[in-house]
């Protein structure tokens, strides 16, 4: 189904999904797609999609929004040349903690792979309907279960974060954001939570939390993400919304993707401590990958560069 590649000088990106349904607005939009394809050919970039943006750009998955959902699934179709299709979020996690073990990894799910492609090009909702019964249920067991293991983690941050406030230790909560004492409790918390989140090996919980954010980048990332994210919850008081939870979810593909391409302004500032080498963020807006596309492409950064999974789809997405 799939074959590993090597793509140690490609620079990476991956977008957010509602990248999707701004790339082709207007007569610059047209030309930037075909800057895009164009740069893919060469080798230069490479744009990914992951069933978290499936399952995202499905949130209107209704018979009178089915229209819209299509075009949005099209220009994806046309972004992702090649069929550069990422594994489900556990996947890959969990490859990098079965290679710490030294266990054979598994195979990710790839039952979804074909659906965008088949979807983008459904001629009416009947026929749409009918590719989607195959998985639906799969898709929506697996986003239910999903959303319920995200809010446990929030409900663990709520409970470590009342729980130090209690002591008196701290003047507000900005203070005890601040303090390295929390953030190592609230690393140690969210070790847990990933752990059960991630359907992580059993002996996943002999490795410490520390370890575990200086090993493992995926779970740094995600893990700085939430923090960061949670922060802005008590802090601020900014209430949580469903769009928040794919963030959450695709912040561990920082460790393969160079930069992360987001016009969400809330989920940029959650990624604001990841940085390439030069100190640029590499959680970026459209408007600064389209300066890239037109400037200078900058050099492949994230941490890992080792050879990542591509599944090649009928066609393209």
């Amino acid at each position: 189904m799939g074959k590993t590649i090597n793509s140690s000088k490609i620079t990476k990106f991956y977008f957010d999904a509602n990248i999707f349904s701004h790339v082709f607005i207007g007569y610059q939009g047209k030309n930037y797609l075909a800057l895009i394809q164009r740069k893919q050919e060469t080798g230069e970039i490479m744009v990914n999609f992951t069933i978290v943006n499936l399952f995202e750009l499905l949130q209107e998955w209704r018979e009178d929004k089915f229209f819209d959902v299509k075009e949005k699934l099209q220009q994806a179709s046309k972004i992702v040349v090649g069929g550069n299709v990422l594994e489900d979020p556990s996947s890959h996690v969990q490859r990098r903690i079965r290679k710490h073990f030294r266990l054979t990894n598994r195979q990710p799910n790839t039952e979804w792979v074909n659906l965008p492609w088949l979807l983008s090009r459904a001629k009416s909702w009947s026929e749409a309907e009918d590719l989607v019964k195959p998985i639906k249920d799969y898709a929506f067991r697996y986003k239910k279960y999903w959303l319920d293991s995200v809010n446990e983690m929030i409900r663990r941050a709520h409970l470590l974060h009342n729980r130090i406030i209690a002591k008196g230790i701290y003047k507000n909560a900005e203070d005890m954001y601040d303090s390295l004492q929390f953030f190592v409790s609230f690393t140690r918390s969210m070790w847990k939570a990933c752990i059960k989140h991630f359907n992580l090996p059993y002996n996943s919980g002999s490795i410490s939390a520390e370890f575990a954010r200086e090993q493992f980048y995926s779970f740094r990332y995600w893990m700085d993400f939430l923090y960061n994210y949670y922060r802005k919850i008590t802090v601020k008081g900014t209430k949580p919304r469903q769009s928040d939870y794919f963030d959450i979810e695709q912040s561990i593909y920082l460790n393969i993707m160079d930069y992360w391409v987001s016009d969400d302004p809330k989920a940029r500032r959650c990624m604001k401590n990841c940085r390439d080498s030069s100190g640029n963020p590499r959680c970026i807006s459209l408007r600064t990958f389209y300066n890239y596309l037109t400037n200078k492409i900058p050099h492949p950064c994230a941490p890992e560069q080792a050879s990542m999974i591509r599944y090649r789809t009928q066609n393209q997405i």
